[in-house]
């Protein structure tokens, strides 16, 4: 109505007060790397990571790993794990 643009997704939200997650959820194209790396304990800066790659597709319109349109999770992975960023 005014304007205000809000993003959340509670959906996978824990408690890391109690122990590191080692679980792989998330959005592929979104995770950080250590989500991405099974049986890797992660913490909160994992959260900063999808921030910020949420923040470069408002910003630019594309997902920062994605170069070329694909919707297999893999190769999303992949290109999170070993591409740079332009």
């Amino acid at each position: 109505e005014h304007g205000h643009v809000r993003i959340s997704d509670l959906g996978l939200a824990c408690d890391f007060s109690k122990k590191k997650p080692h679980a792989s959820v998330g959005t592929h194209g979104y995770m950080a790397p250590e989500v991405l790396q099974k049986g890797t304990a992660y913490d909160s800066s994992a959260d900063w990571f999808s921030l910020g790659c949420m923040l470069f597709k408002l910003l630019r319109g594309h997902s920062p790993f994605r170069q070329h349109k694909t919707k297999d999770k893999h190769e999303i992975d992949r290109m999170t794990l070993t591409m740079n960023v332009e």
